[in-house]
């Protein structure tokens, strides 16, 4: 402890390289933080959510969910090809029925890229109450 502090206890002067009280023998040792059980990183009191690694502390508790991820990963990639299709396939026509053929096909790659989006942001939707019911302490439904 730093020159000049007091024992907590006693109320005893404790020089800087003390580990307990001269006077009543109270030990300064700094209290054992708790730590996350997968990846070692110290955590707070009362946290539900590893904030490294972002597991539980807790057994059993619901941690993010691979449904959520999955979703998300599935939607980015449905929008990913629909806008690579959309952006390689589109060739200056010189007809009626290629200009109306590459509009056809715009439109399909721009529903399939809304409903890449739209699964997208049920997959945040999941991860969100997930992330929700860890930090309120709840548990799904099984």
């Amino acid at each position: 402890m730093p020159e000049g502090y007091k024992c907590d206890k006693c109320g005893a002067s404790v020089g800087e390289a003390d580990t307990k009280c001269p006077e009543c023998g109270d030990s300064f040792e700094e209290e054992k933080k708790p730590k996350c059980q997968y990846c070692g990183a110290e955590v707070r009191e009362g946290d539900f959510l590893c904030g490294k690694c972002g597991r539980p502390l807790k057994d059993g508790m619901a941690g993010p969910s691979l449904s959520g991820v999955g979703l998300m990963a599935m939607g980015g990639l449905i929008y990913l090809v629909a806008f690579i299709f959309t952006a390689t396939s589109s060739q200056p026509g010189s007809t009626v029925e290629e200009l109306s053929r590459q509009l056809k096909d715009a439109r399909t790659m721009s529903m399939i890229g809304t409903i890449g989006m739209v699964v997208f942001m049920i997959g945040s939707f999941l991860q969100c109450l997930s992330l929700f019911m860890a930090v309120k302490g709840l548990q799904p439904k099984k």
